[in-house]
């Protein structure tokens, strides 16, 4: 299953360091008990696998750390 997506620009130092923490969850009423969630930042891809077998949603904190590389960064879900 592929859902759609998500991204958005914005300005960023080339060299700095920038934390991005955001939450996400699933549950089982709406057909998905678990699955996949790509995070991209230029120089970087992380997947995070999500999983909850219970009806309501489940969320969690999830964060990561990138380094920019370019005034504009593009962060797509």
């Amino acid at each position: 299953f592929q859902g759609g997506g998500l991204s958005q620009t914005f300005g960023t130092q080339a060299g700095a360091l920038y934390r991005l923490t955001f939450s996400a969850g699933t549950a089982s009423n709406f057909g998905r008990s678990g699955g996949t969630l790509n995070v991209e930042v230029p120089g970087l891809f992380r997947q995070f696998d999500l999983a909850n077998p219970l009806p309501d949603i489940a969320w969690q904190e999830y964060s990561l750390t990138f380094a920019a590389q370019l005034p504009q960064s593009t962060l797509t879900f």
